[in-house]
């Protein structure tokens, strides 16, 4: 049977476009590719398992199942999801193993909606054991550590206990400060009222404050000696209220009327100069300290003597 040269051509065209179909199908077809760095690993050495999708379109599900009893689900260290590597996806999966064998992973199932599902190859896996002692001149030398980059956080636990430790001798320092001045004024906290009244008013007298310009320092503190004299002396709440307060206060008490006119006087002038920024005139000083000292003297209570015991006799 013998063709015409018209029937050559056309059947040449026929198969020349069988072959390109043939290739487009060939070319479009999805593959998977299951590998890893090394097919030999060393037990309780991690790898990384790889698998690498000729597809841009992410699949669906990937079935884990095969691998069932020869990878225990707990060996799975990490899985990282599908990375972009110019037009394949690869997805990586880091095992490790705990006994030697040699064993084959089945196929992985990767499953696409509108698709075909797909799988990958199996993979032929060698685990050998870690070489015992006296394999160890067999292995290749050790490597030199490689040091990392320091950072100056690096540093940040030794600065913190550094830090912590001063404030600790801080707290300690703050402590011992405290209990020594409340030793030193132990002696003066047990005397009676007029007595360290005298005593806190001859220390004010020494400072001389209104001359280094420090007037309303003065007159807060010669004020603060006789308020809490007249507190202790009369249980008034001097401490606590106006100066006004403080002379309706001790009316009902036992103060003597006579020195009432001049601590009135005092009272109002050092609250000018507290309150009011008022400058008194220099003799004012040294009249307000007479006015409190003899105050203070004045109103000393005198001591009760006990009554003298009675005999009685027995007719």
């Amino acid at each position: 049977m013998s063709f015409t040269p018209i029937q050559m051509n056309f059947f040449a065209r026929f198969c020349c476009i069988i072959l390109t179909v043939c290739a487009i199908q060939a070319q479009a077809q999805t593959t998977a590719l299951l590998s890893a760095d090394s097919t030999q690993v060393e037990t309780g050495n991690p790898f990384v398992l790889r698998i690498t999708l000729s597809e841009t379109k992410i699949p669906d599900t990937l079935d884990f199942g095969p691998w069932q009893g020869k990878v225990n689900p707990k060996n799975i260290l990490s899985e990282t999801g599908w990375i972009r590597n110019g037009n394949s996806l690869v997805r990586e999966i880091t095992i490790i193993f705990f006994d030697a064998d040699t064993f084959t992973l089945a196929p992985l199932t990767l499953a696409f909606k509108e698709a075909d599902s797909i799988q990958t190859n199996p993979l032929e896996l060698q685990v050998y054991a870690t070489p015992a002692p006296e394999d160890l001149n067999d292995m290749a030398p050790i490597k030199d550590i490689s040091p990392e980059p320091v950072f100056w956080t690096d540093y940040l636990p030794l600065l913190l206990s550094i830090l912590g430790a001063l404030a600790v001798l801080g707290l300690l320092f703050w402590w011992y400060s405290r209990a020594k001045k409340r030793t030193m004024f132990s002696r003066t906290l047990g005397l009676p009222p007029h007595e360290l009244a005298l005593k806190k008013l001859a220390v004010l007298s020494q400072k001389y404050l209104w001359n280094t310009g420090a007037v309303k320092a003065h007159c807060a503190e010669l004020t603060f000696i006789l308020r809490e004299y007249l507190e202790k002396r009369y249980q008034v709440p001097a401490l606590e209220c106006t100066s006004q307060e403080l002379l309706t206060h001790l009316n009902p008490t036992d103060f003597p009327e006579e020195l009432m006119a001049d601590l009135e006087m005092v009272l109002i002038q050092t609250d000018l100069v507290k309150f009011a920024k008022a400058i008194p005139p220099d003799s004012f000083h040294a009249y307000s300290m007479d006015v409190a000292i003899n105050l203070v003297n004045k109103t000393i209570p005198m001591p009760v003597e006990a009554p003298a015991a009675e005999n009685h006799t027995q007719a």
